[in-house]
């Protein structure tokens, strides 16, 4: 019987081969297994068939994607609209992410991310639209959570950002250094 491997090694031959396409030698190589082991490992938890299905989910993913990038854009140029606008920003966002990923050969997770310190409207309008920005890019990925509450979400979130932005720089009570508690409520109310 040969060598043992703990899990999370073929775990990770596993994501080389069929998420970032790597060759069962250079999978080999890159974990320090023998490219028999991992030929085994390959027929026997069938990560060919696997590779080509993850192939094509992204494959319609960037499709979906494209298009709607494209429609947002085209909703933009006729409307003018300020929340066409945002989600025009946060879509071409997230494409130059994906795409600095893919030329990097790494995996694009747009939930990685510190959690940004609030201490001004200012802050809370940057962390709301990060949050948009994220929850378009989770409906982008997966079209099962598109739907007619997920988009008024972002509509009435994108709102809450333009009021935000659009208020002068004091607006805030107190020192000027706090979030109001209206602007916390409608905040935490777009994000549910």
């Amino acid at each position: 019987m040969g060598k043992a491997y703990p899990m999370e090694v073929r775990l990770k031959a596993q994501e080389l081969f069929c998420v970032l396409r790597w060759t069962l030698e250079a999978v080999g190589e890159e974990i320090g297994v023998a490219y028999t082991t991992v030929q085994r490992w390959s027929q026997k938890y069938g990560w060919q068939e696997m590779q080509d299905k993850l192939a094509q989910a992204q494959f319609d993913i960037k499709a979906d994607s494209i298009l709607a990038r494209a429609e947002m854009l085209t909703t933009l140029i006729k409307t003018k609209d300020p929340q066409a606008a945002f989600a025009v920003s946060s879509l071409e966002t997230l494409a130059m992410k994906q795409a600095e990923a893919e030329r990097a050969g790494k995996i694009f997770d747009a939930a990685v991310g510190d959690t940004p310190e609030i201490k001004t409207t200012d802050d809370m309008a940057a962390a709301l639209r990060e949050a948009v920005t994220q929850k378009l890019s989770n409906m982008l990925s997966d079209t099962s959570q598109v739907d007619l509450k997920a988009v008024a979400d972002i509509q009435k979130a994108s709102k809450i950002i333009e009021e935000m932005e659009s208020k002068p720089k004091n607006d805030d009570p107190g020192t000027g250094n706090g979030v109001s508690a209206d602007n916390l409520d409608k905040m935490l109310d777009a994000l549910k």
